[in-house]
């Protein structure tokens, strides 16, 4: 089934934003009432093979959304280390129990070893 130019640059967005083909599937049948199969989805994902006959148009769609998304990331606050230990500093502060206390330390000492970034060394 061929899908309408608005279905399918919706589901560029919705990939170059992270979504998995199962959730950008149950999002068309409820945005559109269309029923699009995974293997349909993924053809609108240049970063997967079956995405790499993908027009140029559409690849440069997803690139530049991705890439909103991405620089996106960086405006959100908790997604700052300094943001985190802040409020785990103040979780511990206020915390009453010493087990609470305890897991805000153990959660600190993760964050601050690197434990929660790829490549950690």
């Amino acid at each position: 089934m061929k899908l309408s130019s608005e279905v399918r640059r919706s589901i560029i967005e919705m990939l170059a934003c992270y979504a998995t083909p199962s959730e950008v599937q149950v999002e068309v049948r409820k945005a559109f009432g269309v029923e699009c199969s995974l293997p349909q989805i993924l053809r609108y994902d240049p970063t997967t093979l079956t995405g790499k006959t993908l027009s140029a148009e559409n690849k440069a769609l997803f690139n530049s959304i991705r890439n909103s998304f991405v620089a996106g990331v960086s405006s959100i606050a908790i997604s700052q280390k300094s943001v985190r230990l802040r409020r785990l500093e103040r979780d511990y502060v206020n915390a009453q129990s010493p087990c609470v206390r305890l897991r805000v330390l153990e959660q600190a000492a993760k964050e601050v070893g690197g434990m929660f970034r790829r490549g950690r060394r």
